[in-house]
């Protein structure tokens, strides 16, 4: 659907934002909690005013267009970047300036995002099985993990040492050396932290939510 809706924790819905002509392919909320970012395979992404569900940023990228616009996105812990995908290729922009401020070509087309919450990092999901890491006060690639099919959702946890991915299975990795430390065969399209690591959910495309935790 073309319409972003914003829930509160109570799951009432506090905000309906008409805001793109196609669909809208990835929300996410500032850091705030004021603001929230859609991004559209009309090829744009836009900051809403969560109170009264207004937009009061908009941005268009026309080069995005000819790979069917953006495919996922998300808000750097400091709120100040944002992260879209869009082809093959991952783009950060300066929200305020609304200038695209660095580019990594992924080499396949972009299927998710995640920052790390110590704002280094960049992790994006291949939808032909490859898990990369881009650093960026460096702006390359650091390592790159092949998963055997395609990555659906990635999550650093809050401290940054642990990044899951869901790419038909769940996987874990420690993010000092990108070893693998666990793998669960249960299917997953969306992997979300809990507090502290103690806690990893996995949401399967049969809508069913598995949880993980230390014994």
């Amino acid at each position: 659907p073309a319409l972003p809706r914003a829930f509160h924790q109570e799951r009432t819905e506090t905000a309906k934002m008409a805001l793109h002509a196609a669909a809208v392919t990835d929300v996410s909320i500032h850091p705030t909690g004021d603001y929230a970012v859609s991004a559209s395979a009309d090829g744009s992404w836009k900051v809403a005013d969560l109170s009264s569900g207004g937009c009061v940023l908009s941005v268009e990228d026309a080069a995005s267009l000819g790979s069917g616009g953006f495919s996922c996105s998300e808000i750097h812990p400091d709120g100040l970047i944002l992260g879209t995908g869009t082809g093959t290729s991952a783009k950060v922009w300066d929200i305020k300036s609304r200038a695209n401020v660095a580019s990594f070509d992924v080499e396949q087309p972009v299927s998710c995002l995640s920052f790390s919450e110590n704002g280094f990092y960049l992790a994006t999901g291949g939808a032909e099985g490859a898990l990369k890491l881009w650093d960026l006060r460096k702006l390359k690639n650091i390592h790159t993990i092949d998963v055997g099919a395609p990555v659906r959702s990635a999550a650093f946890d809050f401290s940054g040492q642990f990044l899951a991915a869901a790419a038909g299975t769940t996987s874990l990795y420690e993010t000092k050396s990108w070893a693998s430390l666990a793998q669960h065969k249960a299917a997953a399209s969306g992997v979300s932290f809990g507090a502290a690591a103690s806690l990893l959910a996995a949401a399967g495309p049969d809508g069913k939510l598995t949880l993980y935790g230390s014994a």
